[in-house]
């Protein structure tokens, strides 16, 4: 098992990685996280990539997010149905909203259902979170050059 330290300093790179669209070596990275920490530690990857997108969408709408009255942050479709058929992208999309509000209970739901997904249905779903991120931060960096 690697420690807590390497794990980070692996997701730094990682997420590096993929905002320079260096996409052999995000996903070797993203192999070597998940045949190092397993399904369970996979989730704090999860949470650790979500972190990153938190920020970025801080850094991109401030108080000009969308958010409900509660202050809570809400996805909202441009196309109605744009991601009915694919359910990767509506996990990276529903994760990260989860988790920027603070419901780890959500977040754990959906990364759970991700296992349990059948196929290759986990894997995309990760890879979709990072890729997501990515360019979240990509357009963070672009606005705040």
């Amino acid at each position: 098992m690697i420690t807590q330290e390497e794990t980070a300093r692996r997701i730094e790179h990682m997420i590096g990685a993929a905002i320079v669209r260096d996409t052999e070596q995000t996903a070797d990275i993203l192999t070597g996280l998940g045949e190092s920490l397993g399904p369970t530690g996979m989730y704090g990857v999860c949470c650790a990539v979500a972190e990153v997108g938190k920020g970025c969408l801080t850094m991109l709408y401030g108080d000009q997010a969308p958010k409900t009255a509660e202050d809570m942050w809400v996805f909202e479709e441009v196309e109605p149905g744009a991601l009915a058929d694919d359910a990767a992208g509506t996990f990276a999309m529903r994760f990260l909203v989860a988790y920027a509000n603070g419901d780890r209970t959500t977040a754990l739901a959906l990364y759970n259902a991700t296992l349990t997904g059948g196929g290759d249905h986990h894997v995309r779903s990760v890879c979709t979170l990072v890729s997501n991120v990515a360019g979240l931060a990509r357009l963070a960096l672009e606005q705040n050059a």
